[in-house]
């Protein structure tokens, strides 16, 4: 358990570096006790691969859910959805 805590402490942090500190779909600086790995393409669609995935907000994560590729970035594509989906990020992780 140790060392899958570990990885995946390594993986946000490599995430976040690449990402500049910000969650990928809504753009908030995200602290890594926040973070969350979320798979572009999901598991259930055959995305498991390394290079598939993205670190964002829990909040985020959750509310994707399962969401093909195509609808996430239909979604963060529209500039009102991203400026409600950050102040929704920001209510749902202080309410943590």
């Amino acid at each position: 358990m140790a060392n899958k805590s570990r990885r995946w402490l390594n993986c946000v942090r490599r995430l976040l570096g690449v990402q500049g500190g910000k969650c990928f779909y809504c753009g908030q600086p995200i602290p890594e006790d926040v973070a969350s790995i979320d798979h572009l393409v999901p598991r259930s669609a055959g995305g498991g691969r390394v290079g598939n995935l993205v670190v964002c907000c829990r909040s985020v994560n959750a509310f994707f859910g399962d969401a093909p590729l195509p609808l996430k970035l239909s979604a963060v594509s529209d500039p009102d959805f991203i400026r409600a989906l950050s102040k929704w990020c920001l209510v749902v992780d202080r309410l943590r």
